[in-house]
């Protein structure tokens, strides 16, 4: 019989699968509910800082039947939060989102921090990765990442910077630049905890709101 990861694997690479793939990635499209937590026996917002706990609710939508893969984390905030941003981890009925933001411009990205993934939030998403890749092995496992347009919305006023990509497009591009260097890095290590697939959330980098020529 085909396992999930097999079918995914199949799907990816065009060839036939048997049929679809009942597929949620996490992140900015996560499967988690509050039956979910209940029958975990993890809630947000200790999920988002609590390795176990995150690993136990990210595997219940598989466990129960929900969805055919696994994924976290459960968020759109830990790569902004790794490069200085303030964030609130919200309730059990709402995600973490930014509280404060970093600079005030793009022409101070040099400001930044290089974010360290393997302390706070990031080390427990690598964590989680790690626990559930070696618990489902046939089971297609997740990483989720914050595309640049939207991790940099996440550092700055949104409002400001999509003026400045056009006002100041030498420090945006190089903002951008910083930016994705250390979502590549965020990436890299995903993979080697164990994510069999990277999924990239970028919904502040749309058509409709950057416009065709920035698109």
């Amino acid at each position: 019989m085909i396992t999930e990861k097999e079918r995914l694997a199949a799907i990816l690479e065009h060839n036939n699968s048997g049929r679809p793939l009942c597929f949620c990635p996490g992140g900015m499209m996560n499967m988690i509910v509050t039956e979910l937590m209940q029958q975990a026996g993890a809630e947000w917002p200790q999920a988002h800082t609590d390795a176990k706990a995150m690993s136990r609710l990210a595997a219940a939508s598989y466990e129960t039947g929900c969805f055919e893969n696994i994924g976290v984390p459960f968020c759109m905030t830990v790569e902004a939060e790794a490069m200085g941003a303030k964030v609130t981890l919200g309730t059990k009925q709402f995600e973490p989102h930014i509280e404060r933001y970093v600079i005030d411009s793009v022409s101070q990205w040099r400001q930044l921090p290089c974010a360290d993934f393997h302390t706070g939030r990031g080390k427990v998403a690598l964590e989680a990765l790690i626990e559930l890749k070696k618990k489902y092995p046939h089971v297609p496992i997740v990483g989720n990442l914050t595309g640049p347009i939207s991790t940099a919305a996440s550092l700055m006023e949104p409002t400001v910077f999509y003026k400045e990509l056009r006002k100041k497009k030498e420090d945006a591009h190089n903002f951008l630049r910083f930016v994705t260097k250390q979502l590549i890095s965020f990436a890299n290590l995903q993979i080697e905890a164990g994510a069999d697939v990277i999924s990239i959330s970028d919904p502040s980098g749309t058509g409709e709101i950057l416009g065709p020529d920035l698109f």
